[in-house]
């Protein structure tokens, strides 16, 4: 575990597995960068809380490598990336894991990368789980799509949502294998693919708008007042 005593300007780099950094509510003016650099080396795991980052987090796939997995609790970030690594001559990298926890976020991703002529298939998105009693991921951007490869794209990912309250104007998801929205008494639950876009009114949301009535997932839907438009 490695604590901050002060706010630090500049990037913070990550090189081994198992890297526990405690801001202690102090701030990294600029990015933390765990990513693999040389072909075949995963993003590096890593986990940090009480901190603000202002820059890039990331744990990114070094060439045909696997993103890494990031933990973030209790802290304020901009951009967080997991994605697997690029490769043109071969196999490219999966998506990696990413759990945040009562965190402030913008945009988060685990993407698979894109895969060289030889290889049919395209890797795996990851899997990207979030956190929070009251959450609130307005203007806020997730994207876990498959790679690509020679002839199609590799599975989309997975994004787990849990929470008491949920916030969620202009959100947008890439497309996903699996959305999973567990509220109160974990409802509604697995929604299954989830196609991409603008995430829309949930089930039991109250619509009062004709801008609210952009619905796409099963469920019941309460219209509270009369209105005009599509």
């Amino acid at each position: 575990t490695y604590t901050l005593g002060i706010d630090l300007t500049g990037n913070c780099s990550v090189t081994s597995n198992g890297v526990v950094i405690d801001g202690a509510n102090n701030k990294i003016i600029g990015n933390i960068i765990a990513d693999g650099v040389a072909t075949g080396t995963e993003g590096y795991n890593f986990t940090i809380k009480n901190i603000t980052v202002t820059g890039t987090t990331s744990s990114n796939g070094g060439n045909g490598a696997n993103g890494g997995a990031i933990t973030i609790a209790t802290s304020t970030v901009n951009i967080v990336n997991a994605n697997g690594g690029d490769y043109t001559l071969d196999i490219a990298g999966n998506g990696g894991s990413i759990v945040i926890s009562s965190s402030t976020i913008v945009s988060v991703s685990a993407n698979g990368g894109n895969g060289g002529p030889s290889y049919p298939g395209g890797p795996s998105g990851g899997i990207i789980t979030i956190n929070g009693p009251s959450l609130n991921l307005s203007n806020t951007t997730i994207s876990a799509l498959g790679g690509t490869g020679h002839d199609e794209r590799g599975p989309n990912g997975t994004t787990i949502l849990n929470y008491s309250t949920f916030s969620h104007t202009n959100f947008r998801l890439s497309a996903l294998s699996d959305l999973v929205l567990n509220g109160p008494g974990d409802s509604p639950g697995d929604l299954g693919a989830f196609g991409g876009g603008l995430f829309g009114t949930m089930p039991g949301d109250h619509i009062t708008t004709a801008t609210q009535c952009n619905i796409g997932f099963a469920g019941t839907y309460t219209i509270d007042t009369s209105f005009s438009r599509d």
